[in-house]
């Protein structure tokens, strides 16, 4: 992190709040850099008030897919809609017993409600608590419970995790079900990026 901080000269900062994290800084140094004339700046677009406000070399208060839509407008750049598709509760990845992407296993990971979940990353402040699924939200991201902690899982993740294009998983099921295998995984059909 800090030799991000030293490098940056250009800062986009998009819906965050600032509010107090050790990553705030990747933002606050270019700023005050760009002050004194040596840096580009932090560009900051949120709805929320944020400490940056008046040191921003450029400050939107906007919602992130307007700006962006006014962007493209300005650009001339057409946008086709990337709409994730809703994903089963229950798929199959190529990820083993401690989450870790592996083309000869197959893991179930089920993500209904009220299912036993676990957070198998190592560096994670929260690694081995566990929890369970609440529920789906109405945009289909799943909202989870982890150690007594109410957390948001992006729909992306599973489309992610069954395409294989994650390096780990960022939580499974408390008793994985893994079986090895000596086919390598294909990605199911349905689930293939577009050609």
């Amino acid at each position: 992190m800090l030799e991000i901080e030293e490098r940056t000269d250009l800062c986009l900062c998009l819906g965050t709040s600032l509010s107090g994290m050790n990553a705030d800084r990747c933002a606050t140094t270019p700023a005050k850099r760009m002050m004194k004339g040596t840096r580009l700046g932090t560009v900051l677009i949120n709805l929320q008030q944020t400490k940056l406000d008046k040191k921003c070399a450029v400050r939107v208060w906007s919602l992130l897919d307007r700006a962006f839509e006014v962007l493209a407008e300005i650009l001339g750049v057409e946008v086709t809609s990337t709409n994730v598709p809703l994903m089963p509760n229950s798929v199959t990845v190529p990820y083993n017993t401690e989450g870790k992407l592996d083309l000869h296993s197959r893991m179930r990971l089920d993500l209904s409600n009220n299912a036993r979940i676990c957070i198998p990353v190592e560096e994670a402040v929260n690694a081995h608590e566990t929890g369970f699924v609440r529920a789906r939200d109405h945009e289909g991201n799943i909202r989870v419970c982890v150690g007594g902690k109410n957390r948001v899982l992006g729909r992306w993740w599973m489309l992610h995790a069954v395409r294989g294009e994650v390096p780990a998983l960022p939580l499974l099921n408390e008793r994985p079900q893994v079986e090895r295998t000596d086919v390598p995984y294909e990605v199911p059909e349905e689930w293939r990026r577009p050609a």
